[in-house]
């Protein structure tokens, strides 16, 4: 059985755990489960996929190329990048976890928007590192390596059955999720540890630093934006857990409200900590909007 079916077979398992452990939580507990999942997924196949994607054919040219500078300064902007828009991102989804869930699943009724809010709000403690594993998994197979991030993910599912069965009674389904965030900061970890025995230093007080800045941009857009929510919610949308189509409107007014005043927050804070990553972001956001004027 090759690397890659094993890294297969890890996940399979992961999600048969979480299946036998939320069937007996009651009607709706699988569904609440499987729904909030689907919404992790978005950032992470939006952003996170699309970054390994695209990183892997460079990465593989420079260990190719003997470019060891320039493979770890890949990897440097690759964390840089996606702890700056994924912390925020994370933050602002947490806020807004009870519209979201509302406004795409409508039929659901309020027992079952409230637990796949909160089911979801514990899959977001693990979204930075969802994205962070993509990245060095493709690091190592640039590097002809497939077995290391097995390893990290048979890792992940060990320390996920065993949070899982642990979390599951004193917190219910979202217990389940919150064991799976913390094995995969344990599995981005792990591959983290490994990948700099590999290469060596990799930039982390960089990171570090980036991360931090982004942390406090990050506290005050979500201070603002948890104000904005609490008054515009009260009068735009007073109840969406309630779920149904005729909340929706209230439902989108109040997360416009406050996605805007977020991101003006964080924009704000962000210029006023000298975070380079904003630039990067407006650079890329400008070439993709005059791309289509020029042909």
């Amino acid at each position: 059985m090759g690397p890659r079916a094993i890294g297969l077979g890890a996940s399979q398992i992961t999600f048969l755990v979480a299946t036998a452990l939320a069937t007996p939580l009651g009607v709706g507990a699988l569904t609440a489960f499987t729904m909030a999942f689907t919404m992790l997924q978005i950032p992470i196949g939006v952003i996170g996929v699309p970054l390994g994607v695209v990183l892997f054919p460079s990465l593989s040219r420079e260990v190719a190329s003997g470019n060891h500078d320039e493979f770890v300064g890949l990897l440097t902007r690759a964390m840089r990048l996606l702890a700056f828009v994924m912390l925020p991102i994370a933050a602002l989804a947490a806020i807004l976890r009870v519209e979201a869930v509302a406004l795409l699943f409508f039929n659901f009724d309020r027992a079952a928007v409230e637990l796949t809010a909160a089911t979801l709000l514990a899959f977001l403690v693990g979204l930075v590192a969802h994205t962070l594993i993509g990245v060095f998994a493709r690091a190592f197979y640039a590097r002809q390596d497939t077995r290391t991030p097995v390893v990290a993910a048979v890792l992940a599912v060990v320390v996920n059955t065993t949070l899982a069965i642990a979390l599951v009674g004193p917190f219910g389904l979202p217990g389940v999720a919150l064991a799976i965030a913390i094995a995969a900061w344990i599995e981005a970890g792990t591959l983290l540890l490994l990948l700099r025995r590999r290469v060596g230093p990799l930039g982390f007080s960089q990171v570090a630093w980036l991360a931090l800045r982004t942390l406090l941009a990050t506290a005050a857009a979500a201070v603002a934006g948890s104000v904005v929510h609490a008054s515009a919610g009260a009068s735009l949308s007073p109840d969406p857990a309630a779920g149904g189509l005729a909340g929706i409107p209230g439902i989108v007014a109040v997360m416009l409200v406050v996605s805007a005043a977020f991101g003006g927050v964080f924009v704000v804070a962000a210029l006023a900590l000298r975070i380079e990553e904003l630039r990067s972001i407006v650079g890329i956001m400008v070439d993709a909007f005059r791309r289509p004027r020029r042909s």
